[in-house]
């Protein structure tokens, strides 16, 4: 199974925040997944980040 660190989850989901033109493609590329695990990526880590203290985050992140 392919796993993800935290960090890369955190840019991920920083790529689809910002907003910016071209930013999701080339960070999936970057992080060898696809633009839809990056959008996944940035609802878990908006939805944990409003919900719950960064431990439970990267607990979270580490399982899956």
């Amino acid at each position: 199974m392919f796993k993800l660190s935290p960090r890369v989850w955190i840019l991920n989901a920083a790529a689809v925040l910002s907003g910016q033109h071209g930013a999701v493609t080339q960070q999936a590329e970057q992080a060898g997944c696809s633009r839809e695990t990056l959008y996944e990526h940035a609802r878990k880590v908006e939805r944990r980040l409003v919900g719950g203290p960064a431990e439970e985050l990267v607990s979270e992140l580490r399982g899956e």
